[in-house]
């Protein structure tokens, strides 16, 4: 197919975005389950990200493929943040509702992981005082909602992951070659 629709292009996005969403919410399951383990956990997350980076650079491939070998980064790099709103809205979705009312003492455990770990790092005091005050404010705020906090943090992250769909995007663009008849 030659050309593909801005409405194709979206459609594939936005599937490509349900999966990774999907995939999302089970790496972060997995994750959750090992909070106790900071390794684990980090490595579990870090999994996920890198589970991101394939997925997205297998909607940027199937999309040039189906733009007939072609595409400019423009339209690439659209897809692939459809790709990322839809998915960052599924992942965010769901830890609220984990947080809120699956593990309700998540925050608490991944405080008392962290600076358990940091302790057998024999980390300084100051520095393990700061990671637990950190803790202790995130989790202070987390009582209660504020949508404001709640959607900078949604786009915050979708930055991030705007960041890897750039760098995806101006590897798998290709622009057409200029044929000039005169």
């Amino acid at each position: 197919m030659e050309n593909i629709t801005t409405t194709t292009k979206n459609k594939m996005a936005a599937m490509y975005g349900v999966i990774t969403g999907i995939f999302y919410v089970i790496m972060a399951t997995i994750a959750y389950t090992q909070v106790s383990n900071i390794t684990v956990f980090y490595t579990v997350k870090a999994t996920g990200y890198l589970l991101l980076l394939v997925l997205t650079g297998l909607l940027a491939a199937r999309i040039r493929k189906a733009n007939g070998g072609y595409i400019q980064f423009k339209d690439v790099f659209g897809a692939i943040i459809v790709m990322m709103l839809v998915s960052g809205a599924i992942y965010f979705i769901y830890n609220y509702i984990y947080i809120e009312y699956i593990d309700k003492q998540y925050v608490y455990k991944l405080k008392a992981a962290m600076l358990q770990w940091m302790e057998k790092r024999n980390t300084p005091d100051d520095i393990m005082n700061t990671t637990e005050k950190s803790f202790d404010k995130q989790i202070a705020e987390s009582k209660t909602f504020n949508l404001g906090n709640n959607v900078l943090s949604y786009f915050s992250n979708l930055m991030l992951d705007c960041l890897l769909g750039l760098g995806v995007a101006a590897i798998i663009k290709k622009n057409k070659p200029f044929d000039a008849k005169f």
